[in-house]
Parts: C-alpha cells; structure tokens; sequence
C-alpha cells in the first residue's frame, strides 16, 4: 500500500453497492413493470395506478432533494440505513 493512497473496506464497497442497488433499482424502477399487473388484477383502476406512479416519483424527488440537509444533520450512515430499512419495509407491507 502506497502512502497516501486511501483503500475502502470490502465491506462498504458491498454496502454502497446495496444501496445502489435498492435505492435506484428497486425502490424507484421496480414499481412501473407492476403497473400494468395491478390494473389487471383491479387492484386500482388505471387512472389511480397513475397517481400511484406520480406518487412514486415525487417521493423519489422528495428524498433526492432532502438527502443533503438529512445527511449532513443526522449522519450519512444514519441515513443510509433508515433508507434501506423504509424501502424494505415497503416491499414487505
């Protein structure tokens, strides 16, 4: 190792990369291939599944723009995992 040179733990690569992974693949991305399961099962009608999805965007929005004033107020840490324990939770409930 080089001095100077600065080395990330595996374990925070794994965990950054989980975080990626819920935060942009699942908890944004994952709810538009099930738009068109819900209409038809008649879980909500199309019009409502569109709101759904606005919802869903401005929740995205919401947090993208929060996210700094919460990180630098609370931790980044902190914030990471309530992050990952709210969209777990969503796809639990």
């Amino acid at each position: 190792m080089h001095p100077g040179r600065h080395s990330l733990p595996v374990t925070a690569v794994i965990a950054g990369g989980v975080a990626v992974l819920l935060g942009l693949g699942f908890a944004r991305f994952a709810f538009a291939p099930l738009m068109p399961a819900m209409i038809e099962a008649q879980w909500f009608t199309a019009a409502a599944t569109a709101y759904l999805g606005a919802a869903n965007l401005l929740g995205y929005l919401l947090g993208a723009v929060t996210a700094a004033p919460l990180a630098a107020r609370f931790g980044t840490g902190q914030c990471v995992r309530l992050s990952l324990v709210t969209v777990c939770l969503s796809f639990l409930l």
